[in-house]
Order: C-alpha cells, then structure tokens, then sequence
C-alpha cells in the first residue's frame, strides 16, 4: 500500500513540475531572441566600410587615378588604376579580387590608348596564395593554364 501510495505521489508531482513550469514561465518570461546582428557580420561591415573609406581617399588623393571598392560579405574587392590623355597616351586597368579557401583570385583587364587608338587586354586570372619557407613570409602566384568550369 505504501508502495502504491509513493506511485501515485510520484505521478501527480510529474503534473505538477509540468505546470510550475509554465508558472514559472508566466511569472519569469524567457530572454526575447536576438536579431542583431553576428560578429561575423559585423567584421565584415566593418571591413567594407573602412576599405570604402580608404578607397575614397584614395579617390582624391590621386585625382581619380586610383580607386578601390570593398564588398567585405561578398569576400570580393575592385581596384583600378589609370589615367593618361585620350590624344597622346592612356592606361586602364581594373581587376576584381575574389577571396575565398584562404587565396585571392584576380581577374584583370588593360586598356591601352596610343593616339586615339585603344587595345583591349583580358588576363588570365591569377590565384595568390600565402605562403612561407623557414621564417620567411612570401606570396605565391599561380596561373591556372587549364581549368574546367562547370
């Protein structure tokens, strides 16, 4: 009988923890979600916004010769460099980086003007990856001779 009677005991005080629970949850609410926000996000606005900042400086300092643009959540920057007179002699160029698996890619295109006439250049994308031998810190660059895209 005693048995039976701490069974039951038991079972009723299963309710009754179900229903301080939600007594506990009337009298103190849960902590509202955050939406802010992630520190990753915000390193990265961060980031675009100081290159941008940079790149406009850039920008006045040399006289719209030099211009970078920064997409830190895209991973992906543009630089450009040029000038010259379109009668005598004009150089441009623009390249897009994308950085992703710890490399850069870089796309570049040249214009060059010689008296009016312009050759467009496309280079082949470059990868640049960090590198070191010893205690010494160097860039690698590869070029890429055959890639498959799909």
């Amino acid at each position: 009988m005693r048995l039976g009677g701490v069974l039951v005991v038991l079972c009723l005080s299963g309710t009754a923890s179900a229903e301080e629970v939600s007594l506990a949850d009337r009298m103190w609410p849960r902590v509202p979600a955050d939406h802010s926000l992630s520190l990753e996000q915000q390193i990265e606005d961060r980031i675009t916004e100081i290159g941008n900042e940079l790149g406009t400086h850039l920008d006045v300092l040399s006289h719209d010769m030099v211009g970078l643009e920064v997409d830190g959540r895209g991973q992906r920057a543009r630089l450009r460099v040029g000038g010259g007179d379109v009668h005598y002699l004009t150089f441009k160029m623009n390249s897009t980086w994308h950085f992703a698996d710890g490399k850069a890619r870089v796309a570049t295109h040249l214009e060059l003007g010689i008296a009016g006439r312009e050759l467009h250049l496309e280079l082949p994308d470059v990868e640049m990856v960090p590198q070191s031998y010893g205690n010494e810190r160097y860039v690698e660059l590869r070029l890429p001779l055959w890639e498959r895209r799909f």
